[in-house]
């Protein structure tokens, strides 16, 4: 499997006029430098909830996928589990798999 994984990260920092910041982008290797902006995913506990894998090229897929897998988290694991979701980055990954891929959704949780 490759796991060199395209990411986004939802809400990396404070929402100005209740707006979703929402960044895409790639990890970069240690030393290596950007002249886009660069931002640490702070240490923290999170849920991770992998889909199934899914054939990216139809992008019908990809947002099936996401919102299925939303669906999920929101209305089955998170209300039957004592965990609280928390103020924190939420970030998602990609990972492609030959001609399929899985979304990976991180929750910040309590």
């Amino acid at each position: 499997m490759n796991r060199e994984p395209y990411f986004a990260v939802a809400n990396p920092q404070a929402p100005v006029s209740n707006q979703l910041n929402y960044f895409t982008g790639f990890v970069l290797a240690e030393g290596q430098t950007s002249s886009y902006p660069i931002f640490s995913i702070p240490k923290q506990t999170y849920a991770v909830f992998t889909s199934e894998p899914y054939d990216y090229r139809v992008t019908a897929n990809v947002s099936n996928t996401y919102h299925r897998l939303q669906q999920r988290i929101f209305s089955t694991w998170l209300p039957q589990t004592d965990y609280q979701r928390i103020e924190g980055p939420e970030p998602e990954t990609y990972v492609t798999l030959e001609d399929k891929a899985c979304l990976e959704i991180w929750l910040p949780v309590d």
